[in-house]
Formats: structure tokens, C-alpha cells, sequence
């Protein structure tokens, strides 16, 4: 058989494997869905803090610190969707996404001395620590699983950008559903971000390493 046979019949054999759609699209529709999925299942547990939308327009300092969330959101999710595909540079979307996210800490931190808004209890949710797990896990899950179906180099690195990205999700939204106290803030809205990024980055190793978890997800 001569080389030209053998790589034509070869080539007959092969079966073309269905067209995806752009990464770029895929991370919008993510962040869409996984933003309007927290701000109605929040809505169903509880009301939004009465005021909050205006104090975004009347307090400049406020509205920037959501903005820093915001960008933390999106960079992270830029980087987790983007790093499942090979070649495609990243490394911007991380020192953004973690930029972001100091920023948005920091000015809790700073919020001891100087607070966005004055420290009060109005507006307190009964359970938000339980209810940004709530939040958060199914978009997490998500992710994961589109991470999964494309070809990640490094998928341990990237299912914890994707947790960080929906953990942010209900903890910038909870600045406008919850009440405002920088000590409150950090212990159960921003905790939970972490707890779930370090969970989901463990289990993804673990589960990295099980081989029926790669075939499934192929």
C-alpha cells in the first residue's frame, strides 16, 4: 500500500466533529445567565436593600467599588474560559482579574477608617453566607464543565478563576441586597469566594486524575 492509499483511506474514515461556538461567546453567555440566575434567585429569597440603587448615583466611592467587583468578575471569567483553549493568551486577564479584586478588598479594608457608606444593619439578609454558596456553586459547576469539553492545559488554575468569577457574582450583589459593614462584608460575603475557589480548585485536581472523569467530560 502506498503512503497516498493509506492516508486517503485513513482520511475517508474520519468523521468531522461538530463546529463550537467562539470562546468570546461562550464567556458572555456564562456571565449573562450566571448574573441574571443570582439577582433572581436573590430576589426570590429576599428583598434588594431599599435605596441601594441610589445610593450608587449619590455615593461616587460606592458605585467605584462595585465597579472594581465588577471588573474582577469579568477578567477572571475571560481568563477561565479563554485558558480552555490552547495558545489563547491569558496572562492580562489574570493580573486584571486579581488587580480587581484587591482593589475591591482593599477599599473594605479602608472602609475601617473611611467607609463607602455608614456601617448600619439595615437591609441585613438572615443567611447570606449560606445563600452565596447558593449562588455561587451552580455557575461553578457550569463552568467546569465547559472548561472540560474544550482542551485546558492547566485545569486546575482555570476552574478556580471560573469559582472566582461566580463567587464575585453574588458578593457585588449582596453590596446592594445586604446590609453594609465592612466587618459583615468581608466575613460573609467575601469569605465565601474564597472558600468555594479553594473547594473547586481541590476537586478538580482530585478529579483530574480519575481518569472515567476525562472520558465523561470528552
Amino acid at each position: 500500500m502506498t503512503t497516498d492509499r493509506l492516508i486517503s483511506e485513513l482520511g475517508s474514515q474520519l468523521t468531522p466533529s461538530p463546529s463550537r461556538r467562539p470562546i468570546w461567546q461562550i464567556t458572555l453567555l456564562w456571565l449573562t445567565v450566571s448574573a441574571a440566575y443570582v439577582a433572581a434567585t436573590m430576589l426570590v429569597l429576599g428583598p434588594f436593600r431599599p435605596g441601594s440603587l441610589l445610593q450608587l448615583a449619590e455615593h461616587p466611592r460606592f458605585a467605584l467599588e462595585n465597579a472594581f467587583g465588577a471588573g474582577a468578575i469579568v477578567f477572571f471569567a475571560l481568563s477561565a474560559f479563554f485558558g480552555s483553549v490552547p495558545g489563547m493568551a491569558t496572562r492580562w486577564c489574570r493580573i486584571l482579574g486579581v488587580t480587581f479584586l484587591a482593589l475591591w478588598l482593599a477599599d473594605f479594608v479602608f472602609g475601617y477608617v473611611s467607609p463607602a457608606l455608614d456601617p448600619s444593619m439595615f437591609g441585613k439578609r438572615g443567611h447570606c453566607a449560606l445563600e452565596a454558596y447558593l449562588y455561587s456553586v451552580p455557575p461553578t459547576l457550569a463552568a467546569i464543565w465547559i472548561q472540560a469539553r474544550r482542551y485546558p492545559l492547566e485545569p486546575v488554575r482555570i476552574a478556580v478563576h471560573a469559582a472566582l468569577a461566580a463567587g464575585m457574582i453574588p458578593a457585588v450583589l449582596m453590596q446592594l441586597a445586604c446590609m453594609y459593614a465592612p466587618t459583615h462584608i468581608l466575613q460573609h460575603h467575601a469569605l465565601p469566594v474564597a472558600v468555594v475557589a479553594v473547594v473547586t480548585g481541590a476537586v478538580v485536581y482530585g478529579l483530574g486524575r480519575w481518569p472515567l472523569f476525562r472520558r465523561i467530560t470528552r
